[in-house]
């Protein structure tokens, strides 16, 4: 198996985001990509949010990726 599709709700919000692991061969392991994607509606503020997002959720897809990472080599 190569992808893994997810699609996340959050409460308060009315809009969900799909969300996509692929999974790559490379070298002697394994390239994950991780990404999300979704509809922020025609708030202005929203959108600009949008930009933000690397910066606001960045930090816990590493530490996911990470901890991934450690699962598949350790279990």
């Amino acid at each position: 198996h190569s992808r893994l599709a997810y699609e996340l709700s959050l409460d308060g919000w009315d809009r969900a985001s799909a969300g996509e692991l692929r999974l790559r061969p490379k070298g002697t392991g394994t390239e994950v990509r991780w990404t999300m994607s979704g509809d922020l509606g025609p708030n202005p503020l929203m959108r600009w949010a949008g930009l933000l997002m690397d910066r606001i959720v960045g930090k816990d897809f590493t530490l996911g990726l990470s901890g991934l990472k450690d699962l598949a080599e350790h279990g």
